[in-house]
């Protein structure tokens, strides 16, 4: 249809009342993406596509009945302005074989192919016309196979392509413009660049992302890949139509008439591995995953959010550590599944294989990478999974968690509670508990208050307490203690801070509190930026905000005459661990379980964060005798070297273990 009689008919048509164009760019988002006017459109393809032309009208034929709006002029009989334009002439081959997929379709296929241009058009429309699967287009796009006055080849030139639309099985018009930038450049048509370009280069039209990575797993190139594809979907399609399996189905169709519905799949073949998107994209995923393993097989695997740095092992590297004396670290695995990146040095035992599972799958939905993640493990046939703080397997644990634990031993660790900036309390252990409890092996916690806690508020039985173990992180006694700052009446007193900038770790009572001890300096190590509702804090004068450190051993220790630790809710912190060790005093507050590391008579804990007096005057009782203070700071080092050891925590592991682990 000429473009000057398509503006005039457009515009009687928005001037009829007949037409809600707002209404059909809602109910047609290709058309209003495509950025077209949309009474336009309707009249040159959405009327004999059968879109509605607004909410009042069931279809487009509705229109007829209206006298004032002559409906056939929106399909003109093209021989009246190109007599040449449609062939009105009878199927090629009229005593050709029905297909096996019945008359219905191939009644359609044949009607279609005759609404086509006759021969001596443009090369574009001929090209394309030479490789264009009729068949296809109507099975897999119904609305097309429903506008019986539409030429399928000058649809896809005009509106499919544009659409996303594929002209053949073997090309993926949405894939092919993604992987090759340079056809939109070029401004042809995406089928036409193939067929004419792109195809002697060797340019791949499969419509899946991974495709190369697929091949590779074959040991095929891309190109030999494609073409044998080809050939295969080509074959099976002319045995569906023509040939004995196709008549196999055509029987059983009598038998079960709903079978018949599935040939508009039959002409869309999909052959393994190469079944669809997703499940390529899964495959391939699966095989780097595999492959960075070094396709061997983990007795136990660490299921990880991140890298964590800092912090000295934690649980995942003394969990690790621990199993190391009695298993080899290469039957070890570490998958980080939320943030990618190396983990410390150290932290895993050497040999231990550590994946970065957020990295090979960052491409993939949220649902596939649940999927493969739990297809991972199965495949790794673990004795044991440990999840810490992976946000990824706790959701996988939702639809596959009950199969899972069928073939593996799953335990979770769980830490402290948080609090949201409305007070509430949140986090893994009052959200995931109870759900997963009956499909976990084990649950092991870094505190007994958080044990007790659980144990208590969701009522587990007698019977099952056995599941709730608490894991306390062995402590290094190799440690060296640090020596107190050497007397000097010129010398101000140093009060070390490390933490998160938080609400948690409640900065403002850090500087309420240094602000009550003007003669003492305080070094703060944290990120200078307060988040999480903890507001604008005035710093104080005696305030010194020293960064992020990367080992805590970077600390200039040497210099400290206590160590302060503020916190509003908690586990047990590794770095209060880390600085017990150290023989430096601690004034901290009780929250949690910190209570197991700030033990009374060996430290300063105190029991209401909010009593700032009561720092005050634990800090200047540690300032006004050091000698004094950094004796019970020995004697708590003592105390956590001897109750917190690699033997113990290794007992505490195995305590909970399958005993076909432990006693194979």
């Amino acid at each position: 249809m000429k473009r000057a009689r398509v503006k005039r008919m457009a515009k009687r048509l928005r001037d009829s009342g007949f037409f809600d164009g707002e209404w059909y760019l809602q109910q047609n988002p290709d058309v209003a993406e495509a950025g077209v006017d949309a009474a336009q459109h309707f009249v040159e393809y959405g009327y004999s596509e059968g879109r509605k032309p607004s909410p009042h009208f069931d279809s487009p034929a509705n229109m007829n009945d209206h006298p004032e709006w002559d409906a056939a002029q929106l399909t003109p009989s093209p021989r009246s302005e190109d007599p040449n334009s449609i062939s009105d002439r009878p199927d090629e081959d009229p005593d050709a074989p029905v297909p096996h997929y019945g008359k219905g379709l191939d009644n359609l296929v044949r009607a279609a192919r005759r609404r086509t241009k006759s021969p001596g058009q443009t090369d574009e429309y001929e090209v394309i016309r030479s490789a264009f699967d009729i068949a296809y287009y109507l099975a897999r796009y119904r609305d097309i196979a429903r506008a019986v006055r539409l030429d399928p080849i000058q649809h896809y030139i005009n509106a499919g392509a544009r659409e996303g639309r594929d002209p053949s099985p073997h090309f993926s018009t949405k894939s092919y413009r993604a992987r090759y930038p340079e056809v939109d450049e070029s401004g042809l048509n995406p089928f036409y660049h193939w067929l004419t370009i792109g195809r002697d280069k060797g340019y791949i039209a499969e419509p899946f992302t991974e495709f190369e990575g697929m091949c590779r797993i074959l040991g095929r190139s891309p190109q030999e890949v494609q073409g044998l594809l080809t050939e295969r979907r080509d074959d099976l399609r002319q045995r569906l139509e023509h040939g004995k399996l196709g008549e196999m189905v055509a029987k059983a169709a009598e038998l079960d008439p709903l079978i018949a519905h599935s040939w508009p799949e039959a002409l869309q073949i999909k052959l393994p591995p190469f079944h669809s998107e997703p499940v390529v994209s899964r495959v391939v995923a699966m095989h780097r995953l595999q492959e960075a393993a070094d396709f061997r097989r983990a007795r136990f695997v660490i299921v990880v959010n991140r890298p964590r740095w800092g912090g000295g092992r934690r649980i995942e590297g003394h969990i690790l550590h621990a199993l190391a004396q009695r298993y080899s670290p290469d039957e070890m695995l570490v998958l980080n599944t939320e943030e990618g990146g190396d983990a410390p040095p150290g932290r895993f035992p050497e040999g231990c294989r550590h994946l970065d599972f957020a990295t090979v799958t960052a491409d993939l939905k949220p649902d596939a990478r649940e999927r493969v993640l739990v297809e991972f493990l199965r495949s790794l046939r673990p004795d044991a999974v440990f999840n810490v703080n992976s946000r990824l397997m706790w959701e996988a644990l939702k639809p596959y968690g009950k199969a899972l634990s069928a073939t593996t031993a799953l335990y979770a660790c769980l830490f402290c509670n948080e609090k949201t900036l409305f007070g509430f309390w949140t986090g893994y252990p009052v959200k995931q508990f109870y759900r997963n409890f009956d499909v976990l092996a084990g649950i092991f916690c870094d505190s007994h208050y958080l044990a007790e806690q659980l144990t208590a508020q969701f009522q587990v039985p007698p019977g099952l307490r056995h599941k709730v173990r608490v894991l306390e992180a062995p402590v290094d006694s190799s440690q060296p203690v640090i020596p107190a700052p050497a007397p000097d009446t010129q010398r101000r007193p140093q009060v070390f801070w490390s933490g998160r900038f938080d609400r948690q770790k409640r900065v403002d009572i850090a500087y309420e509190i240094a602000r009550r001890v003007p003669e003492a300096d305080f070094r703060m190590w944290g990120e200078d930026v307060l988040k999480g509702g903890t507001g604008d804090l005035r710093r104080p004068e005696n305030v010194q905000v020293e960064g992020k450190y990367v080992h805590f051993s970077d600390l200039p220790l040497e210099n400290c005459d206590l160590w302060l630790y503020t916190s509003e809710w908690d586990g047990v912190p590794s770095l209060l661990i880390e600085v017990a060790m150290t023989g430096v005093p601690l004034v901290g507050s009780l929250a949690g379980g910190t209570g197991e590391i700030l033990r009374h008579g060996m430290s300063w804990p105190i029991e209401d964060i909010e009593d700032i007096d009561a720092y005050v005057i634990a800090i200047r009782e540690v300032l006004a005798a050091p000698d004094a203070a950094r004796t019970r700071a020995r004697d708590l080092r003592a105390h956590l070297a001897a109750k917190r050891t690699e033997a113990n925590y290794l007992d505490a592991l195995e305590s909970i273990l399958p005993q076909e682990v432990t006693h194979g």
